[in-house]
């Protein structure tokens, strides 16, 4: 657990897809006692709900990107009262960094850097549960019942966006886009840069290390 279970802990884990992101975020809040946060589960929790800008449906069922306004406006209502937590997937653009800043004050930013062809073969393999959402690997992290969660029994899919082409395009859509909103986190965070080569049981040593060093 952490040092300081009281103090203010805000982490932002950042970087292309195939990270680890959703495994690291969720370890971090088994051991430090922080709110996990996930912007993309926010939306798919709330859809259907009313803005001024319309509701997360209307793009999603478009295949668009939701706007930063309507993002923003979930995301931070599920950071209200919180000082520990850890954001998975948020921010994505400048925009929602410099909201983020303007809205508090984030600790550390965990950059996590992989080459675009690990991302390619690590996505290819994901399974993801239907109920619960956890994600496992059909070669690195396999469930122990075949098309199975191991922790809801719930049946694992392949995403739609899990193939080649696809996450191409999301890779450079990373590159084109969510890589400046780190320009605006570095200017008022810690930035650790950790690479993601590597299996979980070697990254993770280095993800608890940055983080007790602000401790």
């Amino acid at each position: 657990m952490s040092k300081q279970p009281n103090k203010s802990l805000r982490v932002v884990l950042f970087g292309p897809p195939a990270t680890g992101k959703s495994r690291h975020s969720r370890k971090l809040a088994e051991r430090y006692g922080l709110e996990r946060v996930e912007p993309g589960k926010l939306l798919r929790e709330n859809r259907h709900r009313s803005t001024v800008y319309g509701t997360p449906d209307e793009f999603m069922r478009r295949g668009e990107l939701v706007p930063d306004e309507i993002v923003n406006e979930i995301v931070f209502a599920e950071l209200e009262g919180l000082n520990r937590f850890v954001l998975d997937g948020f921010p994505r653009t400048p925009n929602q960094a410099q909201s983020l800043l303007d809205t508090t004050e984030m600790e550390i930013v965990l950059r996590f850097t992989i080459s675009d062809e690990l991302i390619v073969s690590r996505l290819t393999g994901r399974r993801v549960c239907t109920d619960c959402e956890r994600t496992y690997h059909t070669t690195f992290e396999p469930p122990t019942t075949e098309g199975r969660c191991d922790y809801c029994n719930g049946t694992l899919s392949q995403r739609e966006d899990d193939t080649p082409p696809a996450i191409r395009n999301r890779i450079d859509e990373f590159y084109k886009t969510t890589i400046d909103a780190l320009e605006e986190l570095r200017a008022a965070s810690a930035v650790v840069s950790i690479s993601a080569e590597h299996e979980f049981e070697f990254v993770w040593p280095k993800v608890t290390g940055a983080v007790e060093d602000i401790q």
